[in-house]
């Protein structure tokens, strides 16, 4: 059974100093490092919108109660004092 023609296919590189492969570990930390950095932000920044729409929901429903500010605030003391 033929096995093929040897030294056929790509050529090896050398091997990598043992500094050149944690030069590329390093790289490679830093730029995971720095996708953690942006994506810890766009988090941060979602969350700020959630929030801002919380509380535009929040704001909402208490107008369709009808009750002025003052009520709602008395209201909500009257509720934690309760507890």
């Amino acid at each position: 059974m033929p096995r093929g023609v040897k030294g056929s296919g790509t050529p090896r590189t050398p091997k990598k100093s043992i500094d050149e492969r944690i030069a590329d570990i390093e790289k490679t930390i830093e730029a995971y490092k720095k996708q953690i950095s942006e994506l810890t932000a766009q988090k941060k920044a979602l969350i700020e919108e959630k929030e801002l729409e919380r509380t535009s929901e929040l704001l909402k429903a208490l107008k369709e109660t009808g009750m002025s500010t003052d009520q709602i605030l008395e209201l909500i003391k009257k509720n934690k004092e309760t507890q």
